[in-house]
This record gives C-alpha cells, structure tokens and sequence, in this order.
C-alpha cells in the first residue's frame, strides 16, 4: 500500500523543485539549501548561478585569511569594508570552491562600490594562487557572462578590477559598462579589461555629460580593437555609421548624443551588407534630424525590430513628422515590432533642476496650438505590438481612425499616444471610443490616450465584458467632469487598471481642474 502523500511526491520530482528554487527569494533558498540531499542541490544551484560580489567565494576560505579595513568611497556616504590577505592562499584552500561551487556560476556581476571589496593585494593573492593551480582554475568553468561595472569616481578599485579579471573570466563572454569622465584614463581602463578577451559581447559606456570624457580618446580606441563578437553597444555618441555598420553580430546600438553631422550618400548596394544583425536601435539627440540621417543609411534589408528615438529639445510638428515618414520609408513593414518617439518627456534630473513656480499656476487664457501628428503612415507596420508616440502636439485621431488600429495593429499590446505638453483642444474620441478599441484589443495592457471624459455616466459596459488585461491608462489632456462617474467606469470596465494623468513636467499637473478630478480618481482606484 502507498501512503506517499502529495507533498513527499512533490519533493522527490526534480523538476518541481528546480521551478521551485528559481521562484525562491534568497532566504528561503539558504533554509532548502539545508534540507535533503535532493533539495539541497537545487537550491544550491539557484544561490549559486548568479553571484553579485565576491562574498561566495569568500565564504569558502578559512576567516583568519582577511583583514578588514573600512575605507570611505566617493559613491557612498558610509564607509565600504574592504579586504586585505593576511597570509599567502594555499591551493588546498579553494578545494571546496572549485569541485563543490565553482560549476554552478553561471553569471558573475562584478563592481567597484559595494558592500564588500577585495584590495590590490587580496586580488594578487587570488591571481598567485592562481597560477600554481594552472590555467583558469579560479574561473567558473561552465561560466557564461562577466559583467563589470567600473564607478568612475573609484580608479583604485577599477584598477585592481581589471588587472586580475582574467583570473575569473576564463572563456566567458563579457560585457563591461562604465562612465567616462577621465578619458584617458577610463579608456584605459577598458582597454586592460579587455586585453587578451576576444570575445566581448557587450560595451556599454556612458558620459555624465557631453563635456566629460573624451571622444576622440574613446573613437580611437574603439576603431582600434577587433569587435567580431560584439552584440550590444551603448555609446555617448554615435561613431562613423559604416564602421559599426560593419559590426557583424551587432543587435543593439545605442548613443545618446547623435550629433548634427552632414552624412554622406552612401548607394544601396554599398549599405545592402551593413548592420547585417542589428534589431534594437535607441538614438537620443537634440533634435529629430540627425536621427533622420542616421535612419537613412540603414539598408532596405535591415531587420530592425525595436526602434526608440528621442529628442530633447522642443521639436516643432513639422520636424517629428519628418521623423515618421522616414521610418515609414526606411524601416521594414515585416519586421518592426517595437516603435517609441519621444520629445517634451523631463527626465528626473531635468525636474530637480526646475525653477519652482506657483503652487497653482492658472491656465493661459491665449493658448497657441502647438500642431498635431498623422501617425496614418505607419499602418503599413502591422505587426507593431508596442507603439509610443510622446510629443509635445496631439496624434490627429478620429473615432474611424481609432476603430481602424484593432485591424492594422491587432497584436497591439502597448499602446500610448498622449502628448508631453498642454494642449487647448478637446479630443475627438470620447470613452465609448475607447470601450469599444480596448474590447477589440486582447492582448492590451498599456493605453495612453487622450478622450472626452465629461460626458461619462458610470452605467457604460463593454459590449464583451470586463477587460481584465489592461494594467494602466494613461489620460493625459483628457477632460473630465465627474471623477465618481469615471472611478465607476473603470471598476466596470477596467477592474486591474491603474489610471496616469501625470506630466514629466510637475508644473503642469496643477494648471486647471482636469488634473486635480484626475488625481480624484487615481487615488480613489489606488485605494480599491
């Protein structure tokens, strides 16, 4: 007779319990890791696949082996613990890391800040061990990723990081990340990181701002190093476009600065081989048009999936419109997927900087039409399941136009069409527009879309029931008259929806009333 209950038969199925593990948080995962047999290596797996510092490893050595000494980073306001060897490593002393733990790892995320730190002389106590034991015997040997953070403001920690990076890397691939701010020297720095690592799969290299690191240091040593095996890479500015064109396993470039520059007629033929894998392209620049230019040198061939583009200073509607015919004629109706263009959008350090205004700064009586947007174009990319469209004039859209997106767009999932600044104008739609999209849109979890909320009467329902995907709604510019009709809509209708009427710009959150009924309802439905 088989008394096996339930639970004992879920505990002896390895597959239960390897689910099980990577669902865990980590505390729960150290109370399986002390379990039986069975569980115990599951959740030793799981603790031990990614590791974020180099405390695993250095609960596997004997605690007489470090010195602890507090030394204050730049990044931190505390001080940061940091290690130093008292003696010599014997080989012996890493047994258990490397036949017990060390086959687990399969990511290694390492920084210069943190919580625990290993000095110059740890790292070269690490790296002599090292040798004595052979080739790669410190580096995971199933190992798949390394990625390195360098803080700028740490160079002696960068330093002894990227000295002794080989003793850990092995042949993983690699992906680095760092500020420039001295450029010589930060440049230098991923230089040694990489030295002797052909196989660099991201570089993704960042600036404070556009005035401190060195572009030409950064250029010459990008065009000075092999990068066959690169696939992802974030730049501050946008290098010539047929070097990385001929990038051959890019995926993902990114540049924040793409400078005005005149870019030169390249033939088709010529660009029918650049960017032979790339699939996500993010550009950020101060205007839409250099973005324009680059877009012109993709081939027709290209495979780009995900778009994002951005602009920082205040385009006119002329400009962005530019910016969607050319991405309507020069990206492939077959392949986009993905498509974001934003102007008008405040990051959050561009709000701390803000000149504090009125608490309730009035609404202008003489308000200037800012122009609208025809996104009409773009409906040849059928098979666009995220589009953003956030600039500072209105998308034109009509109750037809807004019937036909569920024809053209019907994998469509996240959806946001509102603007980034105050616009006079009451919308052409209305909520039954918006019923009647969203019940024609099952895959629909993000809408963002400015409509007549005045003439709400609470009784509305979907003609299919409640629609219980969306997760937010984002109403921007929408007019409302009544925020208890509205709260009952959205209960009705939109039970798991969040509601957003927010700018980036917090001085514009206070200027009428429609704001103030919007925040009425946010909190009403955040209080359900």
């Amino acid at each position: 007779m088989n008394l096996e209950t339930d639970s004992q038969r879920f505990w002896r199925t390895s597959e239960l319990v390897d689910l099980l593990c990577k669902e865990a948080s980590q505390g729960s995962l150290f109370s399986l890791a002390l379990t039986s047999r069975n569980v115990s290596e599951h959740a030793l797996d799981s603790l031990w696949r990614h590791l974020y510092s180099f405390e695993p490893l250095l609960a596997c050595l004997p605690d007489d082996l470090w010195r602890e000494k507090e030394v204050t980073q730049i990044s931190f306001e505390k001080p940061v613990p940091v290690l130093f060897p008292r003696r010599a490593i014997a080989p012996e002393e890493l047994d258990r890391y490397r036949s017990f733990y060390a086959s687990r790892i399969r990511t290694i995320a390492l920084s210069t800040v943190g919580d625990v730190l290993l000095s110059f002389d740890a790292l070269s106590a690490l790296f002599t061990v090292s040798t004595l034991l052979g080739p790669d015997s410190l580096a995971p040997p199933k190992l798949q990723t390394l990625r390195l953070f360098l803080d700028p403001a740490e160079s002696i920690h960068n330093f002894a990081m990227v000295t002794f990076l080989p003793i850990f890397v092995g042949k993983a691939e690699m992906e680095i990340s760092t500020a420039m701010q001295a450029a010589r020297q930060d440049v230098g720095l991923v230089e040694l990181a990489m030295e002797g690592k052909a196989n660099l799969k991201t570089l993704a290299v960042s600036a404070y701002s556009r005035t401190e690191y060195g572009g030409g240091e950064l250029w010459g040593f990008i065009r000075s190093q092999s990068w066959d095996t690169l696939e992802s890479l974030t730049l501050p500015e946008l290098p010539p476009i047929a070097f990385l064109g001929a990038l051959p396993k890019l995926k993902h470039l990114s540049a924040a600065h793409v400078a005005e520059i005149a870019y030169k007629y390249v033939p088709i033929e010529a660009r029918n081989s650049w960017f032979p894998c790339l699939e996500e392209l993010s550009l950020e620049a101060e205007s839409f048009a250099p973005i324009c230019a680059v877009i012109k040198q993709l081939a027709p061939t290209n495979r780009i999936r995900t778009a994002t583009f951005s602009a920082s200073d205040p385009a006119p509607a002329l400009e962005v419109q530019r910016l969607i015919d050319t991405v309507q004629e020069h990206m492939r109706p077959d392949r986009l997927e993905c498509l974001e263009l934003s102007n008008g959008e405040l990051t959050d350090e561009q709000v701390e900087t803000l000149e504090p205004g009125p608490p309730e700064p009035e609404e202008p009586i003489d308000m200037e039409f800012p122009g609208s947007i025809d996104i009409t174009s773009l409906r040849r990319f059928n098979k666009l399941s995220t589009l953003l469209v956030n600039t500072r004039q209105r998308v034109q859209m009509s109750p037809h136009d807004l019937s036909a997106i569920p024809l053209v767009w019907p994998a469509m999932r996240c959806l946001d069409l509102c603007e980034t600044a105050l616009h006079g104008g009451t919308p052409l739609v209305d909520h039954t527009d918006v019923l009647r999209l969203v019940e024609r849109l099952p895959a629909l979890r993000w809408l963002g879309l400015p409509f007549d909320a005045t003439r709400v009467r609470g009784t509305e329902e979907s003609a299919r029931g409640p629609h219980h995907v969306l997760e937010m709604l984002r109403v921007r510019g929408s007019p409302i008259a009544s925020p208890s009709l509205v709260r009952t809509l959205m209960r009705r209708n939109f039970p798991n929806a969040k509601v957003d009427s927010r700018y980036s710009d917090p001085r514009l959150n206070h200027v009428g009333m429609y704001p103030q009924r919007w925040v009425v309802v946010e909190d009403a439905l955040r209080r359900m």
